[in-house]
């Protein structure tokens, strides 16, 4: 696994095309959250398996107590903060980024494409799933149920990408689904 790559969860701050950067610091924060939580430092180590198999070194802001209030809601605060994960992930390594939300019902949470993608040529669907501390076995499961419920958006033309992040360990798997996939 070697070099470290770097995920600055901070980025997000500055937002992308359809991710405003209230929305993106909010997600951020969300981690921050999680992280603390599980006794992770401002900076931490974390495992990527699946795709592109790597060690990360992620570094996030100092949560306040005002942040730890805000995002007292352990279940939400993990789905948002695995969100910023993800989309940090899938910036740095895959050079993609939010074009818009998807819609509630599709399957997936994030359209992600190129930088000029905004009319949705060449776009991905990014589905995503945090878990606070999982066993090997749920975290495994987690990406296959994630995996199926894409299903139901397939197209011939569209991929997409499940990524679950596990603040615990913590680790994250990314996976490949649909037309060539990587």
């Amino acid at each position: 696994m070697g070099k470290l790559t770097a995920i600055d969860l901070r980025a997000l701050n500055e937002g992308m095309p359809g991710l405003s950067s209230v929305v993106g610091g909010s997600l951020a924060e969300a981690a921050a959250v999680c992280l603390e939580e599980q006794s992770h430092p401002e900076t931490c180590k974390m495992s990527l398996s699946g795709h592109r198999k790597r060690k990360l070194q992620v570094t996030r802001d100092k949560v306040t107590e005002q942040a730890r209030r805000t995002w007292n809601d352990a279940p939400e605060a993990t789905e948002q903060g695995a969100c910023a994960i993800a989309i940090s992930i899938a910036k740095e390594l895959e050079g993609l980024n939010v074009v818009q939300r998807a819609a509630k019902g599709t399957g997936f949470d994030y359209w992600l494409g190129k930088q000029e993608d905004l009319l949705f040529q060449e776009t991905v669907r990014l589905e995503v799933s945090g878990i606070r501390n999982a066993t090997k076995v749920e975290f495994n499961s987690r990406i296959k149920q994630k995996k199926k419920q894409t299903k139901q958006s397939d197209s011939t033309a569209l991929k997409a990408l499940i990524a679950v992040v596990d603040f615990g360990i913590p680790k994250t798997g990314i996976a490949w689904r649909g037309a060539e996939s990587h």
